[in-house]
């Protein structure tokens, strides 16, 4: 009996992990990871068209290629509704904060030190993105530069 109540409760767990795994379609479940100063920034508390949520780190060169690609993006359609909830996977402070002085986001950023929402997310590499639309939806996963400003051209142009 107790067998099948450690099963019954096993397939559960999985089952509500499953339930959870960011695919496009889904409702992405909440995220609420420190900022710089340690305040807590909860994805859901974020009000634009469009969130590009990015999982980077400082010691990822493309991740830091992708940054300076993101700015000119976010220039320039930040106040047509896109918004960048940015999330470090770094471990050291000094390194996240040394690359946030040299990359000079002007998006929101926040560091998931123990990579929790990371693996919850099936990250597998860095840099990996999802775009997530007002109603808190997963409409796209990992598109490229050229691909990401068609979309947001195409619905906020």
């Amino acid at each position: 009996m107790k067998n099948y109540i450690f099963l019954f409760y096993f397939l559960a767990y999985t089952h509500s992990l499953h339930a959870q795994l960011p695919t496009i379609g889904n409702k992405v479940t909440e995220i609420k990871l420190p900022d710089i100063n340690g305040k807590k920034i909860k994805l859901t508390s974020i009000k634009a068209k469009f969130i590009l949520i990015d999982f980077w780190a400082s010691w990822c060169g493309p991740c830091r290629k992708s940054i300076r690609d993101l700015q000119k993006l976010y220039q320039k359609y930040h106040s047509l509704g896109l918004e960048i909830y940015g999330i470090s996977l770094d471990t050291n402070k000094n390194d996240w904060v040394q690359a946030l002085n040299e990359d000079q986001p002007h998006w929101i950023e926040v560091n998931d030190w123990n990579n929790k929402i990371a693996i919850s997310w099936q990250v597998k590499y860095i840099p990996d993105t999802f775009l997530v639309d007002q109603e808190g939806r997963i409409i796209a996963h990992n598109l490229n530069k050229d691909q990401l400003y068609e979309f947001l051209k195409n619905k906020l142009l």
